[in-house]
């Protein structure tokens, strides 16, 4: 039992740093039932970001339905773990007022687990999201400002990264322009420090983007190049299908990209 545990602890720092490969190789060592008595838990905090970067939505489905009897536990990491991998989930799947529904449950857990516990930044990060793909600034605004709130020393770093280009993306979505290349910039420099490839190639698209937008299409290309860069190295199907459609001239207001991924990730 101690093996799958050691195991399932061993794949977030390894899915998060870009090794999903050998996260999921990994991950696939523990036996089933082990891994539904909730030994494997763990495995939530990565496993389902991995797989809808990937588009491989079916397995992440199979994955949270592993775990569903979490939702009864006790344990309040367990069921916040639970709640952020089903938004994840949910998210990739359209349904996104369901996810926003079970990613803030994930993320109110930082009153008893604090803001650095992993499920309480996935719950953040994908409420976000699913606040976005509703059009609903108001609820994104009010999920920034919880993390807003913290003081500087409480703020891990990787949730700060996240609020600055939740920041950046709420000021392009209102039609203003000061404050967004400084958040994308803050954002990806803390990104790159911390050896977060997955998200930083996200904010590279996104600033990219948005300067495509805003300045034209030859200032935003590194961005977008170096975007690619990441998405193919990890296999990141679908964003590599938005960056496509992007390049091809069909741009997206910013409160909607995602929406592409939400429509792409299924796809055999």
């Amino acid at each position: 039992m101690l093996e799958w545990r050691l195991i399932g602890e061993l794949t977030y720092p390894l899915s998060a740093t870009g090794r999903w490969e050998e996260a999921a190789s990994l991950s696939a060592e523990i036996p089933e039932d082990e891994a539904a008595s909730g030994v494997g838990s763990d495995l939530l905090a990565s496993l389902p970001e991995l797989y809808v970067g990937q588009g491989r939505l079916k397995e992440a489905s199979r994955l949270v339905a592993r775990f569903a009897r979490l939702i009864s536990f006790a344990d309040v990491q367990d069921r916040a773990l639970y709640a952020a991998a089903r938004g994840t989930v949910l998210y990739a799947e359209g349904k996104s007022a369901d996810a926003l529904g079970s990613a803030e449950e994930a993320f109110q857990a930082y009153a008893e687990l604090g803001p650095g516990n992993q499920a309480v930044k996935a719950g953040f990060v994908w409420g976000v999201e699913a606040a976005f793909a509703l059009g609903n600034l108001g609820k994104a605004e009010e999920l920034l400002a919880a993390v807003e709130a913290l003081p500087p020393g409480h703020r891990p770093p990787l949730l700060q990264a996240h609020a600055a280009r939740v920041r950046a993306r709420l000021v392009a979505a209102r039609g203003e322009r000061d404050g967004v290349e400084a958040g994308f910039k803050a954002a990806a420099g803390v990104l790159r420090e911390l050896g977060v490839p997955f998200w930083l190639a996200v904010t590279f698209l996104e600033h990219g983007e948005w300067l495509a937008r805003d300045a034209g299409a030859e200032p935003a290309e590194p961005l977008l190049a170096e975007a690619a860069e990441i998405f193919q190295r990890l296999g990141a199907r679908p964003w590599l299908e938005r960056l496509a459609i992007h390049r091809a001239g069909l741009q997206m207001p910013v409160d909607q990209d995602f929406s592409v991924i939400q429509a792409t990730v299924n796809r055999p």
